[in-house]
């Protein structure tokens, strides 16, 4: 640290696409396995921006600030009708209009942003050094979808009124104390 600061960022840039999704159960398998390139589109695991920041400052007294913001858009959402169209006990149909059926992963889930804090200090009492922290997570208590529901509806142009609705959120504002002893 210089000047009692330090400050790293990091932002990354990437495509992912792929013809399936090999680590989902079997719902995920292409809707035609003859015709995999017909599945080609948008991986579940495309991230195209991520962006962190964190710092340090060292404060009067020899208290330590920390800081860690992150920020990414959400996940790839695969449209589902819901329902075994075809009578293969899967219900992995996408939704079909106009002589075209949705792409896979064709929808995005909302992005996800946290700012997590810390204070810390440590004292050396003879041999034995103390450290205390203070933490609090998700400090702007920013609702972050963890999951939503992925069932469009038969009809391409009518998505249900729920398709897309968040059902599982990350967890909001969040403290953390801790102490810790180092003989």
């Amino acid at each position: 640290m210089s000047y009692k600061f330090s400050l790293q960022g990091h932002y990354t840039w990437s495509r992912a696409t792929n013809n399936g999704d090999g680590f989902r159960p079997g719902n995920a398998q292409p809707l035609n396995p003859n015709d995999r390139n017909a599945e080609w589109a948008r991986s579940a695991t495309d991230v195209p921006h991520s962006f962190s920041l964190n710092g340090v400052y060292q404060l009067p007294f020899d208290f330590q600030l920390a800081a860690i913001a992150r920020a990414r858009p959400g996940q790839p959402v695969d449209p589902r009708v819901g329902v075994d169209l075809n009578g293969d006990r899967n219900t992995r149909e996408r939704p079909f209009a106009n002589g075209k059926i949705l792409e896979r992963n064709s929808f995005r889930a909302p992005g996800y942003a946290v700012l997590d804090l810390g204070i810390g200090k440590a004292v050396n009492l003879g041999r034995t050094r103390l450290e205390g922290r203070l933490e609090a997570f998700n400090v702007t208590n920013r609702l972050n979808p963890a999951g939503l529901n992925s069932t469009y509806g038969p009809d391409a142009n009518n998505p249900r009124a729920d398709f897309m609705q968040v059902n599982t959120v990350n967890p909001p504002r969040q403290y953390q104390m801790s102490v810790r002893f180092a003989l």
